[in-house]
């Protein structure tokens, strides 16, 4: 059983506050039960105050796919032809000179197992550095050219290989807008939001939304266009908000959970994002936990985002941890964090 010390947390969560010099962050720790709950915070923020969330679109992505899965409207081995024009997909996928476009499967977005390239951090558009610097907009077909302007990793699906890419995501966007024909932010507020009485969760419609802070080191950066109908990364939330969806998504509250079953499989990304692997929209840390009992094996499952931004599930505890840290320069702390806690707790 895990025992669980406000004190400890408390202290962690000072200690990589303290790392990045973060201006605002929230922690936010539930058990499944409510019986245990617990809040860690810096500056403004708390658990009813919106952040960016960042890459925790892609979990309401995901859940949505699957959703759909439920319903017999799409199956994850379905190619990406039967939802997109010829002309959209047409060498997208090119891997040693040949066009892998047609052999792409929904599973393939979905797992991170494309092999597509990310444009967010590679060739010459490289987002994540002009966005320190200025924002601007970029469309889903403009996402779309750029990949195709970049060389694919590997042939999709091949078996031990995954590589992490936005436009995984901005494609699935596009196909669940494609099937259920709504724009996104309206299945997110429909599907999810509502039945969960998400209030204050929202997918960013407009380039001209007032955003809430995020940070690159001490600058202040508000980006309302690059975001603006981003499957990937457009989405806000509270820590509130965000702790309920996440129980609903691990809890069967918004899909039959007997999917899961169906669905585990993971595998490693690139060298610079371990120990994670990905799954089925959702990413899981492996770890090994030193207890009185020997090493156990342990697990951290949900998903981060280049905001800092967290939520992650924690079966072998039974606790939910989500919130911000708000720090773009550093988004890699919110999993150090998180690794530090479940290994002290």
């Amino acid at each position: 059983m895990t025992i669980l010390r406000p004190t400890l947390i408390n202290q962690i969560f000072k200690k990589y506050l303290k790392k990045a010099q973060v201006p605002e962050a929230i922690l936010f720790i539930e058990d499944s039960k409510g019986t245990f709950t617990h809040q860690a915070r810096q500056g403004e923020l708390t658990i009813d105050r919106p952040f960016l969330a960042a890459s925790l679109t892609k979990m309401f992505v995901t859940c949505l796919i699957l959703q759909l899965v439920e319903e017999e409207r799409l199956n994850l081995a379905d190619g990406l032809v039967s939802y997109f024009d010829r002309g959209t997909l047409e060498g997208l996928h090119v891997f040693e000179g040949k066009d892998y476009s047609f052999d792409l499967t929904v599973a393939d977005l979905l797992f991170q197992t494309s092999g597509l390239a990310d444009s967010y951090l590679e060739g010459p558009s490289n987002f994540s550095k002009r966005l320190v610097s200025e924002d601007f907009s970029v469309t889903n077909e403009e996402r779309i050219q750029l990949t195709k302007s970049l060389s694919a990793h590997f042939k999709p699906g091949t078996t031990g290989k995954a590589f992490y890419a936005d436009i995984n995501f901005n494609l699935l966007g596009q196909l669940l807008e494609n099937v259920l024909e709504q724009p996104l932010a309206i299945l997110f507020k429909e599907r999810i939001c509502q039945p969960l009485a998400l209030s204050q969760t929202y997918l960013i419609e407009k380039d001209s939304a007032e955003l809430p802070n995020v940070y690159f080191e001490q600058q202040v950066l508000n980006r309302p266009r690059f975001l603006a109908q981003d499957a990937s990364s457009g989405l806000v939330t509270t820590a509130r908000d965000l702790m309920i969806f996440l129980k609903a998504f691990y809890t069967g509250q918004l899909f039959d959970p007997r999917i899961f079953k169906r669905l585990e499989s993971y595998h490693e990304l690139q060298a610079d994002w371990a120990p994670i692997r990905y799954g089925a929209g959702f990413m899981k840390l492996p770890l090994r936990k030193r207890t009185k009992e020997g090493l156990k094996q342990v697990e951290l499952l949900g998903h981060t985002g280049s905001t800092g931004a967290f939520a992650f599930y924690y079966p072998q505890g039974d606790l939910f941890l989500v919130g911000t840290l708000q720090q773009m320069a550093r988004p890699d702390l919110s999993i150090r964090m998180l690794m530090n806690l479940v290994m002290k707790l």
